[in-house]
């Protein structure tokens, strides 16, 4: 279960938009690496900008990390329309 996060050190990785400064997220409770977080975008593409401080989570480690979760007669929503107002 993901319960929270730990970002690595920063480093460079060439993705399909340039080469960007990320820093890898993961899971504290199975250490699985989760996605990234921008740090910084190239200076010659100023239109990536708007990534600095996003995290990208890979749909497929999420997926996987529910499917692993216990079932539960009643479930408690993960997070409600109003958690990110």
């Amino acid at each position: 279960m993901i319960s929270i996060v730990v970002i690595g050190t920063p480093h460079e990785r060439v993705l399909m938009t340039g080469v960007h400064r990320v820093a890898d997220v993961f899971c504290t409770c199975c250490s699985d690496r989760l996605g990234w977080i921008y740090v910084s975008t190239p200076m010659t593409n100023p239109n990536q900008r708007y990534k600095v401080g996003k995290v990208l989570l890979e749909s497929s480690k999420i997926a996987q990390m529910m499917e692993e979760l216990p079932l539960h007669s009643d479930p408690e929503p993960l997070a409600s329309s109003s958690d990110f107002a």
